[in-house]
């Protein structure tokens, strides 16, 4: 069987075809046709995704940036995924992506509210043709993406933080898992945490605002596109820059700037720093992978989701996190997609296990920190609760 993967977010849209081969899977990005980021927009019924953006201009709908959740409401949904459809009817040779022609839908959602979002996401999708498409949760995707990864030596049980870098939040989720004869089950799953304040809108929100500032009149939205592709190429080259280094705008109105528009590692720091979560996201990191007396620490944190293309927490979680215990997948644009389009392979059959109610307890978790040195002895209850059940 063949899947679709796909990673719904509040304003873009990740796509990936995982197709059975003659040597195994070849799971691919399709993208829209100009991006692979595909905006969430249409105009009308009949445009969809960057075309609607670019042509349509103030015509289109939209879901809105920073939104924490999925974009479910009116009629802009119904016409996107009709869209979406028909783009990879195309794609397939003019084969219906449907269960009987040999293609299942899988998609992952991001969202606090996920089982209320799911139904309706559900819903609007059927309408646009998809049958029996299933929703799963993005860190749920990021941990069948890891494990679709050959080449890691995987023994026994071991305890996994999956984090994922969305569009408007990070997304931690903590699994014990047991490997024996190239077979993983899934033991516990716990709740997951939600770190608001940090995620790729927010950093494309930021250099756009830079870049306004010294063009001295805001950005017109036929050029929104190109410059959130410039500023999300802006993020990937200062992540891989030396620390002194400087990293030249390439994007729109580059000509225009009176001074050329320069960051250096040192500001992607500071706006990391500036960030509303970032402190209680070091130290709930820090916590999970050190050892407090008779509790043992995360074996692997996997770390991914289209945000983690920018400088969304990396440098923060690198400085806690041991090197040897840290995966990415170097691809972490298409890692939630493509993580989608390996549920059935690894993760479907434990699905209870996967289950998570919102009604139980927080779980937009606001970390406090510590308010004087913590007694060895002390009795009082881990504020962080970083570790799961099975560990405490």
């Amino acid at each position: 069987m063949n899947t679709i993967g796909i990673d719904y977010e509040p304003s873009f849209t990740v796509i990936s075809l995982n197709e059975e081969a003659e040597n195994g899977y070849r799971p691919v990005s399709i993208g829209d046709g100009l991006r692979d980021i595909v905006p969430n927009a249409v105009a009308g019924e009949s445009v969809w995704g960057s075309k609607a953006v670019l042509e349509a201009r103030d015509l289109f709908e939209a879901a809105a940036p920073n939104s924490k959740t999925a974009w479910i409401d009116g009629a802009g949904p119904i016409y996107f995924w009709r869209q979406l459809f028909n783009h990879c009817y195309h794609h397939l040779g003019h084969v219906r992506p449907v269960w009987s022609n040999g293609y299942r839908l899988v998609v992952s959602l991001s969202s606090v509210e996920f089982e209320k979002e799911a139904g309706a996401v559900r819903d609007v999708v059927r309408q646009a043709g998809f049958d029996r498409p299933e929703v799963i949760f993005s860190p749920d995707a990021l941990l069948g993406r890891w494990l679709s990864q050959a080449g890691e030596s995987r023994i026994g049980v071991q305890n996994v933080l999956a984090t994922v870098v969305t569009d408007a939040c990070i997304i931690v989720r903590d699994y014990q898992l047991s490997f024996e004869k190239q077979q993983v089950a899934v033991i516990e799953a716990g709740t997951p945490r939600f770190f608001s304040g940090v995620g790729l809108s927010f950093w494309v929100n930021y250099v756009q605002r830079l870049l306004s500032e010294r063009l001295g009149r805001s950005i017109p939205d036929q050029n929104r596109l190109a410059v959130r592709d410039a500023a999300i190429e802006m993020g990937v080259r200062l992540l891989h820059t030396p620390d002194l280094q400087p990293v030249i705008w390439q994007g729109p109105f580059r000509h225009l700037l009176p001074v050329p528009f320069i960051m250096t590692p040192k500001d992607r720091f500071a706006w990391q720093d500036s960030l509303t979560d970032i402190a209680q996201l070091h130290e709930f990191f820090e916590r999970a992978f050190s050892n407090h007396g008779s509790r043992p620490p995360f074996d692997r944190l996997i770390w991914g989701g289209p945000g983690a293309i920018c400088p969304c927490g990396v440098d923060m979680v690198k400085q806690v996190v041991p090197t040897e215990k840290f995966w990415d997948s170097n691809d972490s644009v298409n890692d939630i997609a493509l993580g989608a389009t390996w549920w059935h392979h690894f993760l479907s059959p434990y699905q209870q296990n996967l289950k998570w109610n919102p009604g139980e307890g927080s779980v937009s978790v606001e970390i406090r920190s510590n308010t004087g040195p913590e007694s060895p002895e002390s009795d009082t209850e881990d504020p962080l609760l970083c570790v799961p059940p099975w560990l405490r």
